[in-house]
């Protein structure tokens, strides 16, 4: 066990304890609020008590032949499948980390690993956290910028209802702790990348490989280039320089 650790590093060994830790806790709250009930029972109480638009005011609609507005993102099944998903991939994405973390696999391949997955974690994240804290103003007299879960305490509330609140409250809480966790651990991975590309200079092999012409065209040791001004505009316009451009260099 000393072994496997000091080959994968303590610091990296916590944050990948933290990140395994956040991300069950985060897919075990999402499950429990997947069930289309889950949505539609926060709708109905915002509803009930002028907090938001009243789903059983939509049969109205359908009496008078009218079609009734689009549900709010808020409120749809929708938001609890794209949580959930986003959940299983950041469950996904650890797990391939630990058997990295765990496998003799290349340095480089790892950064480029943990930034890419990093950044789209981050992203998906962000886009829950907003999803999960939209507008229901599908009704002019009960606009509600935000959901009545987060702006009010669930004491308020019925005993039957109060475990649907503090629910929908630990889904945001852990979603809010996913994007902040994600969001930092992508900068530190892409920091990360960059120090590895400098360090094995593949920025300079690339331009290399790609234009072997330019080689030789590196400052020298007192800040002036190896290779004449003539030179440099035979590489770049693929001739030979006019003589009455070419001017001597002290």
């Amino acid at each position: 066990m000393k072994n496997r650790l000091a080959h994968i590093g303590l610091f990296k060994a916590i944050f990948l304890v933290v990140e395994f830790g956040l991300v069950l806790v985060t897919m075990s709250l999402l499950c429990c609020a997947y069930p289309e009930r889950f949505r539609k029972t926060l709708w109905q109480i915002g509803g009930e008590n002028g907090w938001n638009s009243n789903p059983r005011l939509r049969i109205y609609f359908y009496a008078n032949y009218q079609q009734p507005p689009e549900i709010p993102l808020i409120w749809t099944q929708r938001l609890s499948e794209s949580n959930l998903a986003i959940s299983v991939l950041a469950a996904a994405v650890c797990l391939s980390r630990i058997v990295l973390a765990y496998s003799s696999v290349p340095g480089g391949f790892s950064c480029v690993f943990n930034a890419l997955n990093d950044m789209l974690l981050s992203g998906f994240w962000m886009y829950s956290v907003a999803a999960q804290s939209s507008s229901d103003l599908t009704d002019p007299d009960h606009f509600s910028v935000r959901p009545w879960y987060l702006e009010k305490s669930c004491n308020i509330l019925d005993a039957s209802v109060v475990e649907v609140c503090l629910l929908a409250k630990a889904c945001f809480a852990f979603s809010v702790l996913s994007l902040v966790f994600f969001f930092g651990r992508s900068i530190f991975s892409v920091l990360r990348l960059a120090y590895w590309c400098g360090q094995f200079q593949l920025l300079d092999r690339g331009l290399s490989m790609l234009y072997p012409r330019f080689q030789g065209c590196r400052p020298g040791s007192q800040g002036s280039f190896t290779i004449s001004d003539a030179q440099m505009y035979e590489n770049w316009y693929d001739g030979p320089m006019e003589e009455s451009l070419i001017l001597d260099t002290p």
